[in-house]
């Protein structure tokens, strides 16, 4: 799944509150990606580091992200992306704050 706006500036702050007050309990919250493209990103649950391989130590390897990639919202490469369901909640989630007109959900 992957997420297109055709806005041009993401109102973050109104999205990750709608998402947040209607996730299940059980998730983690979602907040802004703190990465030069932006985007989106969720705390994996109980992270716990594999002490005996340096990349378990990256700060991308204790989140689930996407980030923004002409207006689309991508997982990067090598990294955790959202999984279907938490996709499907931030795609409602940008449209109850952008308008249904202005966000497409592509399915594959």
């Amino acid at each position: 799944m992957l997420i297109e706006v055709l806005f041009n500036e993401v109102s973050y702050e109104d999205v990750c509150d709608y998402y947040n007050s209607h996730k299940p309990d059980e998730w983690n919250p979602l907040s802004r990606l703190d990465r030069a493209e932006g985007g989106f990103s969720i705390d994996i649950q109980n992270y716990q580091p594999d002490t005996d391989n340096v990349f378990s130590r990256d700060p991308n390897a204790k989140i689930k992200q996407v980030r923004w990639q002409r207006k689309k919202l991508c997982k990067p490469a090598g990294l955790i992306g959202f999984s279907c369901k938490e996709t499907q909640l931030l795609h409602e989630s940008l449209c109850k704050v952008h308008g249904q007109d202005q966000v497409i959900l592509h399915e594959f």
